[in-house]
Formats: C-alpha cells, structure tokens, sequence
C-alpha cells in the first residue's frame, strides 16, 4: 500500500507501507518514506513529518512510531519507521522529564499542525548532528500529556543518543532499541519473561545509554552551535 498526503497530491513520492513479517507487536507494519528512491536508515525531515502525519492520522492512543538508527539495532539500512499498536500505557507518555529513567533523551512535541514541520526539521538536525559524531540513536513517537499544558493530548518525539551495537542481536530476554527504551519490553521466551526482574531491564537499558555526562556534553555542544534550517 502507498500513502499520498492530500497536500501533495500529483507526487510521484511512494510512501510505503509493508507488512513487517517479524512483528513486534499487534499490527506492526513497516513505514517507508520515499521508497524507490532507496535512503539509508537516516531520519529526513520529510520522513519524520510523514511519520508524524500518520499518527497524526489516528484516533488511537494505541498508535506508536518507531525508529531505529544505524548501529543502534536497524536490521537493514533502509529508511523506515516502525508502526504498532500497544494497548498499555508508557511512563514516558507522562514524565515531564527524563531524569528518573535509564537513559536520557531528547524530547519533542507537537501539539497541533503548525509544529509538524518545524519539529520534523529538529528531529532530522538532531539525528543529523549526533551522526556526525558517530552516535547511534533510536527514535519513538507517542501520544502523551504535553509538557507545559499536562491536560492536553500532544506527540510526544523521544530521541535516545545511545551506545552503538554492532553484530548480531543477541539471544539475551531482549535487545535494547527503540521500543525497549521506551519501557515496551517485547519478550519472545516464556523463562525470560518469567524470571525478568525490574533491576535486570535498569541494568540492562542503562549499559547501553549514554553517560550523564555524555550526554550532558553532547547537549551543551548542539545548542551551542544550533541554527534552524
């Protein structure tokens, strides 16, 4: 299936949506920005408004949006977003903060129409600035409490710089990427997820984040030097 936005009706774009034969959960499908013209696995702005755009689509609070950056578990390197549905609510969807969590993100939010395009562009300068430095990173949309007004429903866009992973996934009780980072825990082995203790999954997502202090670095240095695009 091929998505066109109403406002660019007449592209030649296809925007793919495939059926992703390793689901990770209920209706998992695969979001393809762009799809002959073959990108690798980096966020552009246009891919990130797209993604947006589609939850953006939905009534439901059970959509989420996925995205994992090179060395950061993307199977393959070719541009896409992950599309779930997950019937449980996040702690992310109402932290205000990411201080009390394993790792520390940056986060976003769009709260109507107008903030699509210029979040879209501060996602992909944020992406673009960490890949530069050679600092994986993984991705995830959902919907949540905004963060100056707590009653209203907005996007929330979180961006993990994290530690690069290189090699096959392991066959540990599970791999951390963007879903995991998110508190989304898919666990595929019934004696994993029974002996699965909340200090393992803290131990386990904290080995893989960023440093405070690296992190801290990596946030002073782009404000430091930011410029919208």
């Amino acid at each position: 299936m091929y998505l066109v936005p109403r406002h660019r009706q007449g592209s030649e774009t296809k925007n793919a949506v495939l059926i992703n034969v390793s689901p990770l959960e209920h209706g998992n499908v695969l979001l393809v920005p762009d799809l002959e013209s073959c990108w690798p696995q980096v966020p552009t702005a246009a891919a990130v408004q797209l993604a947006i755009e589609v939850m953006m689509l939905s009534r439901s609070r059970a959509l989420r949006m996925a995205f994992n950056g090179l060395c950061a578990l993307a199977s393959v390197n070719h541009l896409h977003f992950h599309a779930y549905y997950l019937h449980h609510s996040l702690r992310v969807e109402q932290l205000f903060e990411l201080t009390d969590h394993p790792a520390r993100a940056f986060a976003f939010q769009v709260a109507q129409p107008r903030d699509i395009e210029p979040i879209s562009r501060l996602v992909r300068d944020v992406s673009q600035f960490l890949i530069e430095r050679e600092v994986a990173h993984n991705v995830f949309m959902t919907r949540g409490h905004g963060f100056d007004a707590p009653h209203q429903e907005v996007i929330r866009i979180f961006l993990w710089p994290r530690n690069s992973f290189f090699g096959a996934k392991v066959e540990e009780a599970f791999n951390v990427a963007c879903c995991e980072l998110a508190g989304h825990l898919p666990i595929k082995d019934g004696g994993a997820f029974a002996s699965l203790t909340e200090d393992y999954v803290v131990k386990t997502i904290g080995a893989e984040a960023l440093k405070a202090s690296q992190f801290e670095k990596l946030k002073v240095d782009f404000i430091a030097q930011y410029r919208p695009r």
